[in-house]
């Protein structure tokens, strides 16, 4: 996700399984002659494939009174050809915590366990979690109102392509046994990695089985999801499309303690049918399943600061209706929605990190709608050119913390930082001394002497400027 974590006092520029961010919802009064959708979406799509944000994507369609039509644009790895369609598997991130709130409604109409059970009943005896004036509850890990931070601090990547497959179950619940809640647990949202993984953990160690066999055998197999997994078998992986991150081929992420956070692989063709129930579940939910869809949909608690709005168990609620989740890893995005009232769903993936993509969303809903779609993205412009001359005299080192610097290297005409112990991420000028990062809401700015010497760099994110002084 996008995001900042902190390890420390300083801000960090780091992917953590995405955030969420609210999009705009389909207008609910559709035209009697809508337009053609693949029309209407071509030049968004493919003005994110040449800005280099993917290289290829697809979108799915699910209207109320036809059959699900599924578009693709671009190439499922660049330079190879071959348009990705409905069977190409991506990693779909924080998307994976709705499964998980699936998993938990399961257990709730089952009556195992209710909303309210203390998380701490579902973990080994002498598990330590930290507490309020009350403990943690299922339900205050479903709708990020537990207390708990983004991620935990003793989160340290050995490898910063791949930052959460060395994170194990017992760093995970040694963090725990220390942490202090940021506030009273239900008092507060706050979007949370940590919560939905420890939430995912809880209902595996309930159940006598690992997550992603519980996401397999309770979800995917009764819905026919044949694709959508953790560990690819030798098919999906010929399926499985490049990642890329600002036009840079990026590796999968593995995820294995925080599994119910983001762990999952699928399709569009998947996730079509994933849809299509949750919109049967929202009319008339008859099956065990269907009843437990439900159950994720209903609104929960407010998400308090920012746009308004409610979230279920996982699922971000709209005001006019429309139910949704994004998610992002470092090389792919996901977005999932769906409008109840209206009948009508929506899914795309692509194999870039960018939440641009979500933009692509928000007009395929309003085509569903028979609104007219925008015309363009709000993409940034096009880098301005800068000498590699000048770009040189930015290579080095910048400390923003005794244990936390960013390192800036140079490849030709591109230029890179990376944050202590995170992924590379492209810097792209906007002036010869300003550059934005995209993978996250964040800019820097190279301070310059009057000689010319580069003495430092500011990093702007987040409504401060912090300034790193260059070892």
């Amino acid at each position: 996700m996008l995001g900042a974590m902190r390890p420390s006092s300083a801000a960090v520029l780091m992917i953590v399984v995405l955030s969420a961010c609210t999009p705009v919802s389909a207008d609910p009064k559709p035209d009697p002659k809508p337009s053609d959708p693949r029309a209407a979406l071509e030049p968004l799509a493919k003005s994110l494939i040449d800005a280099e944000y993917c290289s290829g994507l697809v979108v799915a369609l699910i209207p109320a009174s036809a059959p699900p039509r599924i578009l693709a644009w671009g190439e499922t790895a660049r330079g190879n050809g071959k348009l990705p369609d409905g069977s190409t598997v991506f990693e779909i991130g924080s998307v994976s915590k709705v499964f998980t709130s699936l998993l938990l409604a399961e257990l709730v109409i089952d009556k195992q366990v209710t909303l309210d059970t203390q998380v701490a009943a579902l973990l080994p005896p002498k598990t330590k979690l930290p507490a309020g004036t009350r403990a943690i509850t299922l339900l205050d890990l479903a709708t990020h109102t537990s207390g708990l931070p983004r991620m935990p601090d003793n989160f340290h990547p050995a490898d910063s392509a791949n930052p959460y497959a060395d994170y194990t179950v017992e760093q995970l619940f040694a963090f725990l046994a220390t942490a202090k809640l940021a506030r009273e647990p239900g008092a507060g949202f706050e979007y949370s990695n940590l919560g939905a993984g420890l939430l995912g953990q809880a209902l595996a160690r309930r159940a006598g089985f690992d997550w992603p066999t519980l996401v397999t055998t309770q979800i995917a197999r009764p819905l026919a999801m044949s694709s959508t997994m953790v560990a690819l078998t030798d098919d999906a992986r010929a399926r499985f499309a490049q990642g890329y991150a600002d036009g840079d081929p990026v590796k999968p992420w593995d995820i294995p303690a925080l599994a119910g956070a983001g762990a999952l692989r699928s399709t569009a063709a998947d996730l079509v049918m994933f849809v299509k129930a949750e919109l049967a579940a929202s009319k008339d939910p008859k099956s065990r399943l269907a009843r437990a869809m439900a159950l994720t949909q209903k609104p929960q608690r407010d998400v308090g600061a920012g746009p308004p709005g409610k979230v279920g168990l996982a699922w971000h609620i709209n005001p006019d209706g429309l139910i949704w989740h994004n998610g992002q890893t470092g090389g792919y995005h996901a977005f999932v929605g769906f409008h109840p009232s209206l009948q009508v769903g929506v899914v795309l993936l692509a194999n870039g990190a960018a939440m641009e993509f979500d933009e692509l969303a928000k007009a395929a809903l309003t085509a569903l709608a028979g609104q007219p779609a925008p015309t363009s993205l709000r993409l940034p412009p096009a880098d301005q050119v800068v000498d590699e001359k000048t770009l040189e005299t930015y290579v080095g080192t910048y400390e923003l913390a005794p244990t936390f610097t960013i390192a800036v290297s140079r490849t030709g005409a591109r230029l890179y930082g990376q944050a202590t112990g995170q992924p590379r991420f492209r810097l792209h000028a906007t002036s010869p001394r300003d550059f934005a990062v995209r993978i996250v809401p964040a800019s820097v700015t190279f301070e310059v002497a009057p000689e010319g010497k580069v003495t430092g760099l500011v990093l702007h994110q987040g409504g401060r400027d912090q300034r790193a002084r260059r070892q």
